[in-house]
């Protein structure tokens, strides 16, 4: 166990550096038996922003992002991509495991993408910029012999966001040009005595992404047993298992043991001025269990019910404050009341590296700005990218610049 002051928490990084493999942008080849799933999404611009294929239907249409916790709608945003004999694509969609088809829609007058078993087309992914587009090797029955490449698609005459289809004139256009994001699965995996599995967890606030619960003694304050300390592959006092509280089906409570000490994070907490500090515990059945709930992009609340009989959330309060931050319904979500699960390894994998020594990378009036390169990629937590020129919101930003990746704090 760690030995630290209370006020780890006041130190802030603007900027940290992670490896990152150089990005191709193209989706990797997926099997039926190693699918990797995407999301396909379009530059766009205007209230086509953003928006990834769905499946809907039959049809595919261009929607915003799902960001709740029912996999069942994730999965009718996730595609796979798998070569042919001929060395194009097949598309093909996790929830129907239909793949993407195109067909001329006369009600419509336009081409549009469809699901189907037997698809009349095969695809092929030329790149454009930093994006790419989507072209039909074949262009269907009825419709115009050019009109083979991807388009978003508005809401005018009806077209309710279908993935549409035009010819060379719009595909340097933004509602033609496409990237694809690897869907990560945030999915928390809990642990048995033959399977451990190790995590470290962080605060999803601004300024304490970087700082992981950590099992401390605190001298000067024997009420804190738990600090955000920075990330440190030596220190097992930061690794947590998470284990089911109880074998009852449909109990979801869950206990949260670190590899130190083999302590548990309590729910029962000690009053510490106006705050209620969290406890450590060594025996398993003293805690209620803690439950999380997804918020979406990769944070969870983390709730649990004291001795009192009241349910309090987990907070990341910094030892300057004189009175604890108040939780808000469904406004949780980068705040100090959320947090993320990473798997230690992955975690620590990502310690080393710089960026170049040339590149200066740094933000300025709510833009990232990049002095040394030219070609280079913004994208958020997620994997969603944003235009280089883009005023971002507050959050956390990925810069890539050859093989390095940088992160970036918008405040």
């Amino acid at each position: 166990m760690q030995h630290i002051p209370q006020k780890i928490f006041c130190v802030l990084l603007l900027i940290i550096t992670i490896p990152a493999k150089a990005q191709s942008l193209l989706p990797e080849v997926s099997t039926a038996s190693n699918p990797i799933w995407y999301y396909i999404q379009v530059q766009g611009e205007s209230e086509r922003q953003d928006r990834v294929f769905t499946a809907s239907g039959t049809q595919v249409l261009g929607q915003s992002m799902v960001m709740a916790s029912n996999q069942s709608e994730i999965d009718k945003q996730l595609w796979r991509f798998e070569k042919t004999a001929s060395g194009n694509y097949a598309i093909i969609n996790k929830s129907t495991n239909k793949k993407l088809d195109i067909r001329y829609d006369s009600s419509k007058s336009i081409s549009v993408g469809l699901l189907s078993d037997t698809p009349s087309t095969e695809w092929k992914l030329p790149k454009n910029s930093s994006y790419y587009n989507i072209q039909a090797t074949k262009s269907p029955s009825g419709g115009a012999t050019a009109n083979v490449y991807a388009h978003q698609a508005n809401n005018w005459d009806n077209r309710n966001y279908v993935i549409m289809f035009e010819n060379t004139s719009y595909t340097s256009t933004a509602n033609s040009l496409f990237h694809f994001v690897v869907y990560v699965d945030f999915t928390i995996e809990t642990s048995t005595d033959a399977k451990p599995v190790w995590y470290v967890i962080s605060s999803a606030k601004s300024g304490y992404e970087n700082k992981y619960i950590t099992e401390v003694e605190n001298a000067s304050n024997p009420n804190v047993s738990f600090a955000l300390v920075d990330l440190d592959a030596s220190n097992a006092a930061q690794q947590w298992k998470v284990v089911k509280k109880s074998s009852v089906a449909g109990d979801t409570r869950l206990q949260f043991v670190n590899k130190a000490t083999g302590n548990i994070i309590h729910t029962h907490s000690v009053v510490n001025n106006a705050f209620h500090c969290v406890q450590s515990a060594t025996d398993l059945n003293a805690s209620n269990g803690w439950t999380t709930h997804y918020i979406g992009t990769g944070q969870f609340e983390i709730y649990g019910q004291e001795t009192d009989g009241v349910t309090r959330y987990l907070n990341a309060a910094a030892s300057t404050q004189t009175d604890p931050d108040l939780f808000l319904e469904e406004q949780s979500k980068d705040t100090a009341f959320a947090w993320a699960f990473k798997k230690a390894d992955d975690a620590y994998s990502s310690l080393a590296l710089t960026a170049p020594d040339d590149v200066r990378i740094y933000s300025r009036n709510h833009q990232i700005v990049v002095d040394g390169a030219v070609d280079y990629t913004v994208r958020n937590l997620q994997g969603l990218q944003f235009n280089r020129t883009s005023v971002l919101p507050l959050g956390i930003y990925l810069v890539t610049v050859n093989a390095a990746t940088t992160k970036v704090v918008i405040k």
